[in-house]
């Protein structure tokens, strides 16, 4: 069984981690706030980013604020902390591209790659899998994988 992780498990990260469940992915979530309907599902909570890092090739992010990004990459117990080879972490959230790009060299140091992608869709919307996504890349790799992969999780 593959193993997801999913950090920022609010109004959209939640969703998004329910399908990858539902299609029987072992997935470890963290959060600042409660995660009790996420555990009662199947999931396995993390008590930090790093450790979601620690044990997941790849991560996605959704996260509310750039000022969230920032200490869920470059906090205490951060991913940067638990990086390695090959590590993939896709941030979903609407930030800014400057601010998702600010995060792209540190995570490449450690051979993983950081990419961008963008969920455009209301929870529910998310939780049905219809949404409009935008695809992460990373062209300097060759990488790309569709955003709509955390969404439809059979495609992963």
């Amino acid at each position: 069984m593959q193993t997801v992780g999913v950090i920022g498990l609010g109004k959209i990260g939640e969703p998004i981690a329910m399908n990858f469940l539902a299609q029987g992915y072992r997935v470890v979530g963290f959060r600042r706030g409660s995660m009790i309907g996420f555990e009662q599902a199947g999931g396995m909570s993390a008590r930090s980013a790093a450790e979601v890092g620690a044990a997941t090739d790849i991560i996605f992010s959704c996260l509310p604020s750039d000022q969230a990004l920032e200490e869920v990459v470059n906090g205490p117990d951060g991913l940067i902390t638990a990086t390695r080879r090959g590590q993939i972490v896709v941030e979903l959230g609407s930030h800014p591209l400057k601010s998702k790009q600010s995060h792209v060299a540190a995570f490449a140091r450690h051979g993983a790659f950081f990419l961008d992608g963008e969920v455009a869709g209301t929870p529910s919307m998310v939780a049905a899998r219809s949404i409009a996504t935008r695809s992460a890349t990373s062209q300097r790799r060759g990488w790309r994988i569709p955003a709509s992969t955390a969404l439809c999780p059979s495609r992963l």
